[in-house]
């Protein structure tokens, strides 16, 4: 039985999410930093929310929340990413599952996460492709 490697996802990925909170839109541009550390990869990950004004965020202007993530692959093909905010003055976590797509340079998915500015659960799909 061959073994395939899992995929390398080392490197800066680019995306955006579209997220639901007390039953209005709103969307964030995501960018998030993987370093292979074993078999897991841990980074950073930031949202900043765009479409301020149509969206359940105020006060302008919008601002990026950053957090440490650790990935790992699930049954070789499900990719398993969760952030936290080590920042004690608010809550900011979440987790998603990926799929890799595209000959490996795009991960698609559905999050769930606790948004600091919304105060309440968000989730929706999640998009990135790599830089």
């Amino acid at each position: 039985m061959k073994i395939t490697p899992l995929p390398d996802i080392s490197g800066k990925w680019k995306g955006h999410d579209e997220q639901s909170s007390f039953g209005r839109p709103a969307r964030a541009i995501i960018t998030c930093n993987f370093e292979k550390v074993g078999k897991a990869f841990e980074g950073a990950i930031s949202f900043t929310p765009i479409g301020i004004e149509d969206s359940i965020y105020l006060p302008e202007p919008a601002t990026t929340f950053q957090a440490k993530l650790r990935a790992e692959w699930h049954g070789g093909k499900i990719l398993k990413l969760e952030w936290f905010n080590p920042n004690s003055d608010f809550i900011f976590c979440g987790s998603a599952c990926f799929e890799l797509t595209h000959n490996g340079e795009k991960l698609a998915g559905h999050f769930v996460g606790f948004g600091p500015r919304s105060h309440a659960i968000v989730n929706g799909p999640i998009m990135l492709v790599r830089e």
